[in-house]
């Protein structure tokens, strides 16, 4: 993303990008979206809960225990 590129050490559009991608159905890019803001901003409450969502809807419910755990 051209603004995580200008500024990489804001979370904001990568998160964005992950709830774009998400809206489109593509959950596994979606989630290294919100993997990739929690390693910039590793308490970001909206990255959590998002990750969480788009790992249930791929269907990996333990993993989306474990990060919706962490909001």
């Amino acid at each position: 993303l051209e603004a995580h590129r200008r500024a990489p050490l804001w979370s904001k559009p990568l998160v964005n990008g992950g709830l774009s991608l998400l809206a489109q159905g593509k959950e596994d890019a979606a989630i290294r979206s919100f993997a990739d803001a929690l390693r910039v901003e590793p308490g970001n409450a909206q990255a959590l809960a998002n990750k969480g969502e788009a790992e249930l809807r791929a269907g990996r419910n333990a993993e989306a225990i474990a990060t919706l755990g962490r909001v």
